[in-house]
Formats: structure tokens, sequence, C-alpha cells
């Protein structure tokens, strides 16, 4: 998606290259999220009583995701000025 956007924006691929297969996903994107979000609402009655394990669980998963970028992005850095001494 990343590289998709940059060809967008650098102008390497035409919006028009692209629309069309962008365009039918689009109109089928619900069909992918509907089982999920009718499974969310029948399972919200079992988890009222559980939503402080919830919320700790999703704070504690993203806290986790962050560090473990911050920490990746720093390994990456420190090897690349190790190149750039070379």
């Amino acid at each position: 998606m990343v590289l998709l956007l940059i060809a967008l924006n650098t102008g390497l691929v035409k919006i028009d290259w692209v629309f069309p297969a962008a365009d039918l996903h689009f109109k089928h994107m619900i069909f992918l999220f509907i089982p999920q979000i009718v499974e969310i609402v029948f399972k919200l009655k079992i988890l009222q009583g559980q939503s402080w394990k919830l919320i700790a669980v999703l704070i504690i998963s993203s806290l986790l995701g962050l560090l473990g970028t911050g920490y990746i992005a720093q390994l990456f850095e420190k090897f690349k000025k190790g190149e750039d001494e070379c």
C-alpha cells in the first residue's frame, strides 16, 4: 500500500490504471467486515463484565507494538551508521 501511494504521488502509476480494480474491491469491502461486526455485537453481553481486561490487553499490546517498532528502528539506525563509517 505504501509503495502504491508513493507510485501514485510520483506519477509512476496513473490513477486511471488502478481505479477499476480499486473500485471493485471498495464495492465488496462491506462483505468482508459484516461477519466480524455481527460477531462482536453478539459477544457484547459476554464481554460486558470483562471490559477492563479487554481494555488492558489492547493498551498493553499497543504499547508492546510501539516499543518493538522503536527498538527495531534504533537497531536499524545503528546498523546504518556503522555502514557509513566504513
